[in-house]
């Protein structure tokens, strides 16, 4: 099997940012509930649908960061995040939480981390939904990596779907993708 978005190596990056962001739309109800609701202090009541929000941004973040997260990367993923919820959340906010993510990643590890998060998803929609976003996080730049495969992989495991169903789950995001760009680049 070749490597995972390879298709997209070359594309034009606002058809791929068109592409991502059409895709996303699959997911902004859930996202922009979950931003909405999401805690504003340390009282506030975490809501099902700021769990899942959450949950869903970190392990998304876990498998995007797997090979590295620069900057630019970081800022981009903010980006998207802050548009796909409708601005309900800023990428001020979003970037602290990052912040956050690195702290947990760093003192757990990335394994853990995974673990833990994987542990919040229920049911096999949940579970898919939460791959597919994940994989096209990770796509978003334009390819995905050999690590974050890896931890998608991983991710898989704990919801009891074996490497071949997410790998396939990634091509079929990055066959979206390329779909949404107009065909193959």
């Amino acid at each position: 099997m070749g490597q995972i978005g390879a298709e997209l190596a070359g594309a034009d990056s606002e058809a791929l940012h068109a592409a991502v962001h059409k895709l996303l739309a699959g997911h902004q109800d859930a996202l922009t509930a979950g931003a909405k609701e999401s805690p504003h202090s340390a009282d506030d009541q975490l809501t099902e649908a700021a769990v899942y929000f959450h949950t869903l941004l970190e392990l998304a973040y876990l498998v995007a960061s797997a090979d590295g997260f620069a900057e630019q990367e970081r800022a981009a993923l903010a980006a998207l995040i802050e548009t796909a919820t409708s601005a309900a959340l800023d990428r001020t906010v979003l970037l602290a939480h990052f912040d956050d993510l690195d702290s947990g990643t760093e003192m757990l590890g990335r394994r853990e981390r995974l673990a833990r998060a994987a542990a919040n998803i229920d049911g096999n929609g949940g579970r898919e939904a939460a791959l597919r976003f994940s994989a096209l996080i990770a796509t978003a730049n334009g390819v995905m990596a050999t690590k974050e495969l890896d931890v998608l992989v991983e991710m898989g495991d704990h919801f009891g779907i074996d490497k071949g169903a997410v790998e396939t789950i990634a091509r079929d995001v990055v066959a979206e993708l390329v779909e949404h760009m107009g065909g193959a680049q």
